[in-house]
């Protein structure tokens, strides 16, 4: 973003940039001097603070076709936040800066009784009463600041600069640091609203709910760290912890992310503990022990741009449902226990697959040339087409191995003669730039819910990050759909691109790699509403809008629909498009145009009738 070159808040706003927090306009500009709306500023809140539990809503000025309605919902339920006296919400009004220091206190739980007021403040006599003891607040805390000549300007604009540097500076003083030894928590499980942070060695953790992420620091170094009666509902990171290390009790993790540079940390799972997916990205050893539960659900090794495949090793030690290989690596060894499902992807670098003996892998699906080593018992063998028989010892091999990828037919191997219908799962996926497309093992009966999917991407062999699925189309053979994500961005240079994507917390699946061209085209248009209630179109507003490529054009693209109605979709390659509108409950289609090489294009204007 050209400009925030030199601006003042150039550091925190390319931070949000690269966290996806926040986006820039099609025009590569950001408008660090821009006004916020309300209903902007809470989206961005939400986002930052991860907070997804929503609450019925009834402003006057609100419907669930605003790209606000549904993050007003997630304000509302989380109380930060309240409509005016005439009940509405007035979400295109630009936020000041008195409503934002009310809404920030809020979130960092700041009771206003009894508190200081805002009286070191020039202006102090323009704050009104209902806003004064938050912005002294905010003020004594450093996360909003007066002006140079001492006034605050409490109905000033805020601008999308200093709303990126006020919410993360709100984010940071609402995160919880454990940086000494000891034991923290109550004797009942308590709720903590915020994220936690354990930077200190021989941290224990019990009795918590923690609604935000948990990072388990670099700092801690080769120190342990324990989660006891721990529920964790964002991410939980692994950055820190030796070879005795993480100690995972009767605990209850979504996703955990094993990253510690140039050394294997150790995790286990104990008692009721159930962790939903675990994704390695460094050295590791991940164990069950004196388990009772679950324990880790999927396990997926990804590609790492830090660490070297030549020096990575990975031990399982357990019993696993499903384990995907997809990274290169120096030893991959099941030490104990058992595999139901282990997937090995295309092109990996692994000397040996090494199956301890008493190590049972039901099913093991190769897709690279690999050789296994050990004497452990794999009881079945799917080759992908190209791959040789990994030539296991005599005693190991299975009764019948199935060649050709895919699963084997659960309909054989006798039982009543009837064919049982299989699981639904992600048999492969194809990426484009803005768009994954998912094939399934079998037919549909409904459109999944975009929060069935999680998409990780990797750009130019950098890390991983989760994408935002924002629609989900079914295609006409019922057994694939397409998935709408944010395209990424164009730049001077060529970009490498891969995607990770799984189902229901069903083993990840990687794409091939796809190459996001240098610079391309722009498409711009107008679209216009035609009410009931008017004689004429009017210009829409406020609408998420997509660009989807037909026919052999493989691409799909997002815009919002500005005030008089225009449009633009940046960064557009070749190809055969159509606008796509989605006004619930319908979707409206424009005709097929074409988009030609090193021209920008218009989508022309279009209108459509609002159902009665």
């Amino acid at each position: 973003m050209a400009d925030i070159k030199g601006h003042w808040a150039e550091s925190d706003i390319q931070q949000w940039l690269d966290q996806g927090l926040i986006t820039g306009y099609p025009d590569h500009t950001f408008r660090p001097g821009a006004e916020v709306s309300r209903g902007e500023f809470v989206t961005l809140v939400n986002r930052a603070f991860k907070y997804s539990d929503t609450k019925a809503i009834s402003f006057k000025d609100l419907k669930p076709v605003n790209f606000a309605y549904i993050e007003v919902q997630k304000a509302t339920a989380q109380g930060y936040i309240s409509g005016f006296s005439d009940y509405t919400f007035r979400p295109d009004q630009p936020i000041t800066r008195q409503e934002t220091a009310v809404i920030i206190s809020r979130i960092l739980g700041f009771d206003s009784k009894g508190a200081t007021t805002s009286g070191s403040a020039q202006d102090a006599n323009l704050i009104p009463a209902w806003s004064k003891a938050a912005v002294g607040y905010l003020l004594d805390q450093g996360i909003m600041s007066k002006n140079s000549d001492g006034t605050f300007q409490p109905q000033r604009k805020m601008t999308r600069a200093e709303t990126v540097v006020v919410i993360k500076k709100a984010l940071a003083l609402s995160t919880v640091v454990y940086d000494q030894t000891g034991t923290f928590g109550d004797a009942a499980v308590s709720t903590v609203q915020h994220n936690v942070r354990i930077t200190g060695s021989n941290v224990t953790l019990r009795n918590m709910h923690i609604r935000g992420d948990l990072v388990i620091a670099k700092e801690v170094a080769d120190g342990n760290a324990y989660l006891e009666q721990v529920q964790v509902d964002g991410v939980t990171r692994i950055e820190g912890g030796g070879s005795n290390s993480i100690h995972i009790r009767n605990s209850k993790l979504n996703t955990v992310s094993v990253n510690r540079l140039n050394h294997a940390v150790r995790v286990v799972a104990e008692g009721t503990s159930v962790v939903q997916d675990v994704q390695i990205l460094s050295s590791a050893v991940i164990e069950e022990k004196d388990l009772t539960g679950d324990g880790f659900v999927n396990v997926t090794v990804l590609p790492d741009a830090q660490t070297s495949s030549s020096e990575r090793t990975v031990v399982l030690a357990g019993d696993f449902k499903k384990v995907s290989v997809g990274g290169s690596l120096k030893e991959f060894n099941v030490r104990s226990g058992s595999v139901a499902n282990l997937l090995i992807q295309e092109n990996l670098v692994i000397p040996t697959l090494n199956f301890s003996k008493n190590v049972v892998i039901d099913q093991l699906e190769m897709k690279s040339k690999l050789k296994i080593s050990g004497e452990g018992q794999v009881k079945g063998v799917v080759l992908s087409e190209g791959v040789p028989d990994p030539k296991l010892p005599k005693e190991q091999q299975p009764a019948a191995p199935v060649t050709g990828g895919g699963s084997p037919d659960p309909g054989t191997g006798g039982g009543n003669g009837s064919t049982p219908v299989p699981a639904m799962a992600v048999t492969g996926i194809t990426a484009a730039n803005g768009m994954v497309e998912v094939v399934f093992n079998r037919n549909l009966d409904s459109i999944p819910d975009a929060a069935d999917f999680a998409v990780l991407e990797q750009v130019n062999h950098g890390e991983f990050h989760k994408v935002e699925v924002t629609l989900v189309t079914l295609l006409d053979n019922k057994a694939t759909v397409q998935l709408t994500i944010p395209s990424i961005a164009i730049s001077e240079a060529e970009q490498l691109a891969v995607y990770s994507l799984s189902y229901k917390g069903g083993s990840p699946v990687l794409s091939e790699a796809i190459t996001v061209p240098k610079a391309n085209v722009t498409v711009t248009g107008r679209l216009f509403a035609q009410p009931y209630t008017e004689n004429k179109p009017l210009p829409a507003y406020n609408l998420h809008i997509y660009l989807r490529g037909v026919k052999d054009t493989r691409a799909t693209y997002t815009a919002i629909v500005g005030k008089g109605g225009e449009f633009a979709f940046d960064n557009v390659m070749p190809g055969t498009y159509v606008v796509l509108i989605p006004i619930s409950p319908y979707t409206y289609f424009t005709e097929e145009f074409t988009v030609l090489a090193g021209k920008s294009g218009s989508a022309g204007p279009h209108s459509y009738t609002e159902a009665a």
